[in-house]
């Protein structure tokens, strides 16, 4: 397997490699592309390097971050590269349709499968979460953290007071409500605030 394989942040690993370096060869380069650069992604990110620099000293790691709001600035970067046939050694993508339509289906990206097998992971990683990486049988990147952008929070004291109920659907006992019983879905295209609170229920 070559160095061009796709690892995934916020799911995201540093690849440990199996050669042991001899102390009189010069360096392997294994380069990091990635837009972790806030302060606890940063940091976050160091302590993945911190450590694969331990175990493998006679690694150089090129840490190629791009700042930019949640890759607006890195993903053009990115995808120059890749057309170019310069791509990084590993980069960072989210699993699901991210990884499979941009990066799998374009051949721009090899597997890691035996890398589970081989190092254990299949035993500590989810099985829910291989699935979200894997096609075909093959498994494409590396988890360093896991973390999900649709997550509603809602103030329930408030919602309980207005005579609102939230399950699998959302059943409204006022008439200033949405549509009665709409999904969770439907909710959120709905601009409401509680009238006479003046709270808003739901962000």
């Amino acid at each position: 397997m070559s160095f061009k394989s796709l690892f995934c942040f916020p799911l995201f690993v540093v690849f440990q490699m199996t050669a042991h370096p001899v102390a009189a060869a010069p360096k392997a380069a294994l380069e990091i592309f990635s837009y972790w650069t806030s302060g606890s992604e940063a940091a976050a990110l160091n302590a993945l390097l911190d450590l694969y620099k331990a175990q493998n000293p006679g690694v150089e790691i090129v840490n190629a971050t791009v700042a930019g709001g949640n890759g607006s600035a890195a993903l053009p970067v990115l995808q120059a590269r890749l057309l170019g046939g310069n791509p990084p050694d590993t980069w960072q993508t989210h699993p699901g349709s991210e990884l499979f339509n941009r990066y799998v289906a374009a051949g721009k990206c090899e597997p890691v499968t035996e890398l589970y097998a081989s190092e254990g992971w299949l035993k500590v990683v989810p099985a829910q979460l291989v699935d979200l990486m894997s096609q075909n049988g093959q498994t494409y990147c590396v988890l360093a953290g896991v973390h999900r952008a649709n997550v509603l929070w809602y103030n329930k004291r408030v919602l309980e007071k207005q005579g609102i109920t939230i399950g699998e659907k959302i059943t409204f006992k006022n008439s200033w409500r949405p549509p009665i019983n709409c999904t969770l879905r439907g909710l959120l295209r709905w601009p409401w605030v509680i009238p006479v609170s003046g709270h808003l229920p739901v962000c």
